[in-house]
């Protein structure tokens, strides 16, 4: 039941259909729903779309989908939104999240590229 809910909710955030308040805890709680249901592939296009619409996301927004990812074994895709962290500059990733995808880099047997990231 809450798998069908999560997607017309951000719809309904996404494209302004009522009054409730777009902020970042709003679409942090809509993206960790499409993560926890298994749907990255929704929680990241909500995330672009939502980036695309002038939306800042914060540490916490750019966590859950990097942990997200790592968990479905995306790590490389964890490693762009790490370094699109880096270049925005306004939200600096830290020890949570590189320690995220060195983890998932050492289960994938990726040593190398985790001291990488170092």
């Amino acid at each position: 039941m809450m798998t069908q809910k999560i997607p017309k909710a951000s719809v309904v955030l996404r494209d302004g259909v009522c009054d409730l308040q777009k902020d970042t805890t709003t679409f942090d709680t809509l993206i960790k729903g499409f993560c926890l249901n298994g749907n990255m592939a929704s929680a990241v296009k909500f995330f672009d779309e939502i980036v695309e619409k002038g939306f800042q996301p914060n540490f916490i927004t750019y966590g859950t989908i990097m942990n997200g990812l790592c968990k479905i074994g995306n790590t490389s895709a964890a490693i762009l939104l790490l370094r699109k962290m880096e270049e925005k500059g306004n939200c600096e990733p830290g020890l949570v999240e590189y320690s995220m995808v060195i983890n998932s880099l050492c289960k994938d047997r990726l040593v190398t590229e985790a001291l990488k990231l170092f």
